[in-house]
């Protein structure tokens, strides 16, 4: 088993991911960020958000996960499904339960995406 230590690492794979047949592909570091990788062949890299306390981290993935999925579903568009999930994991590591929509609406104009590759 491969250990992924650094972002070369997980660019690395994320587009391993990819041809081995994925259409889109997110890994999470936490709360350091995460990067997104699409069929076209680009990477992209989240800025890491600074939240006002970290409460709750066990749904987090799961609610970039269902963010991703909910406005990909609406929009057809990759990269604001994308903004949209980073907006609900972070957003959901601030509450104890799930976050609100508002909640969630909130946090999108912090999220600063770049092109890695």
């Amino acid at each position: 088993m491969k250990k992924i230590e650094t972002i070369e690492d997980m660019d690395k794979y994320g587009k391993k991911i990819i041809e081995m047949g994925a259409q889109n592909a997110i890994v999470s570091y936490g709360k350091k960020g995460s990067m997104f990788f699409s069929k076209d062949g680009h990477s992209y890299i989240s800025e890491e958000i600074h939240v006002n306390e970290v409460v709750n981290s066990v749904a987090c993935r799961d609610a970039m996960i269902s963010g991703f999925i909910g406005t990909l579903a609406r929009t057809s568009d990759t990269l604001e499904a994308y903004k949209v999930a980073v907006a609900a994991a972070t957003a959901t590591a601030e509450v104890l339960d799930l976050p609100t929509r508002e909640e969630i609406e909130k946090i999108i104009p912090k999220v600063v995406i770049n092109q890695f590759s």
